[in-house]
């Protein structure tokens, strides 16, 4: 199982979507509980727009191992690709639950957030997202935006800043800034 586990996140790299999916099938035939191959599956069909086909394969890494923080953000990402905000909002808070300081988790959920306009919901989840990683320059730009929303214009700057920091050719960022 873990060579053809190996060899489906090869061709994954690879973007060989096609050819890794069998291998993470036969990885998943071969050991049914893999919860790394159950999550690589599900992601790798995510990335081809099969939102609702990988939900199977996040679900059972759950029940392979409920703990998963990575498996509930993942299924939070493929739910809201769903177009199922509250069921994504619920796994997204589910990961951080596992794991407090999963950045990316703090990221979708504080974006998620956003989208339904629940600003001051959103704050402290992409103040923390832009805290943990200070040089990822989506995290330091989806905070300054927001802030920048709330008429926090010093504060926001500064997040551009960092996003360019991060990121020099941040183009929206420059602009933002610029403004």
């Amino acid at each position: 199982a873990p060579t053809h586990f190996n060899m489906g996140n090869v061709l994954a790299l690879q973007k060989k979507y096609d050819e890794a999916k069998p291998h993470f099938l036969e990885a998943l035939r071969l050991k049914p509980d893999y919860e790394d191959a159950q999550i690589h599956l599900g992601n790798l069909l995510v990335i081809q727009g099969k939102a609702l086909e990988a939900t199977p394969y996040f679900l059972a890494a759950l029940k392979t191992k409920p703990d998963s923080a990575e498996a509930y953000y993942c299924l939070g990402n493929a739910l809201a690709l769903q177009l199922k905000p509250d069921e994504a909002k619920a796994n997204f808070l589910a990961a951080l639950r596992c794991k407090p300081g999963y950045a990316e988790a703090h990221a979708q959920l504080g974006n998620l957030l956003l989208l339904q306009g629940k600003a001051a919901e959103a704050m402290p989840h992409l103040r923390a997202a832009a805290d943990l990683q200070p040089d990822n320059e989506e995290n330091q730009y989806s905070f300054g935006g927001a802030l920048a929303r709330q008429k926090q214009f010093v504060e926001a700057a500064a997040r551009f800043r960092a996003a360019l920091k991060a990121n020099p050719n941040y183009a929206t960022a420059l602009n933002d800034l610029a403004w």
